[in-house]
């Protein structure tokens, strides 16, 4: 990986850089423990001159400690460097901390054995010594800077260039799923062609910013009361984004529609036109949200801003997590009465 943290235990990162027979490899995330296991193939191959890896897959409870280290210490087939994978290992660590920790003190010399997890070992000793012996390697979603730096990486190691601004903007779009980041840049590749560099115009060009049409799915799904619409258009969001980024960034868009919506409404009310609306709001086309607005009760925009502006004193007090309380929010604003079409009834 990375070079060590040295305010951490656990190396993060995504580059292999030591030669270890032993490591623990944990993340929740299958794409970053596969790229990091590829990158661990690529330099033992060219450290060892060859390399023979052997995974038992999915370990099913009846795979025994003795089996494995036995495995280790035979000499490989093909010859040259043996690892050895288990994936996911989380059940047979769980149950062979004291034998893992006895193999670590005599490791084979012609193997690497790397045990990969979706959750840190519970066991505290195994935990401390795989700290000591610099074993432990943590893998997390690149954020901010970090995420930048990393779609400049991944372009480069797939022989091209990246500006910065475009790194960025892919990043924005895409969030930071890496493996649906690892395949957007695959395919821009082949978009741009033989260009050296990849700049923000082909990015802004080549890839639709599924944030966008996300969040004008929720919004007008919670203008029909459409409760099964609007949960998938937040899950949708989810793809991309951490629950908490989720959270963060739809009660600020959610706000800014509702205040919208009451302005569309009062327009509405005063008689004014679609062409006087969209010249007021400065947006052409805009008779979706026209549509929308004839759809709510002025008493439901009100209740929407209640709703909303409650949102943030229930995350800090309810000890609800931001995924749940989005979708209570999303849920309580979907719930009110609407407006029926081609009629004049009106709710106050």
């Amino acid at each position: 990986m990375r070079g060590e943290n040295r305010r951490s235990s656990a190396s993060k990162g995504s580059k292999v850089t030591s030669d270890l027979p032993f490591y623990v490899l944990v993340s929740s995330d299958e794409f970053l423990r596969r790229d990091w296991l590829l990158q661990l193939r690529s330099e033992r191959e060219k450290l060892k001159k060859g390399c023979d890896i052997i995974s038992y897959g999915k370990e099913d409870r009846t795979l025994e400690p003795a089996e494995v280290f036995d495995e280790l210490r035979m000499p490989s087939l093909f010859g040259g460097h043996k690892v050895l994978v288990i994936e996911p290992a989380d059940d047979f660590v769980r149950r062979n901390g004291e034998h893992i920790i006895s193999y670590m003190k005599r490791p084979s010399g012609s193997a690497t054995l790397v045990l990969s997890m979706n959750g840190m070992p519970s066991d505290r000793n195994l935990l401390k010594a795989l700290k000591k012996a610099k074993s432990l390697i943590s893998l997390g979603a690149p954020r901010g800077g970090e995420l930048i730096r990393w779609v400049v990486e991944r372009c480069s190691r797939y022989g091209k260039r990246i500006d910065s601004a475009a790194a960025k903007a892919l990043g924005d779009r895409i969030g930071d799923k890496v493996g649906l980041l690892d395949s957007t840049i695959k395919r821009l590749m082949e978009q741009v062609g033989d260009k050296a560099r990849i700049t923000i115009e082909d990015v802004e060009g080549s890839v639709r910013d599924e944030r966008v049409r996300a969040r004008y799915e929720l919004s007008a799904a919670i203008a029909r009361g459409d409760k099964r619409g609007a949960l998938a258009s937040v899950q949708s969001l989810g793809k991309r984004r951490t629950a908490s980024d989720v959270y963060r960034e739809s009660i600020p868009y959610l706000a800014n529609y509702a205040a919208q919506m009451k302005a569309i409404i009062r327009m509405i009310d005063q008689g004014m036109s679609q062409q006087e609306v969209e010249g007021a709001i400065g947006r052409r086309n805009a008779w979706f949200l026209i549509k929308e607005a004839r759809s709510l009760p002025l008493s439901e925009i009100d209740r929407f801003a209640d709703v909303l502006a409650k949102a943030d004193y229930q995350m800090k007090t309810s000890g609800m997590t931001p995924g749940v309380l989005l979708e209570t929010v999303v849920i309580s604003l979907c719930s009110g009465p609407r407006r029926q079409a081609n009629t004049q009834r009106r709710y106050y």
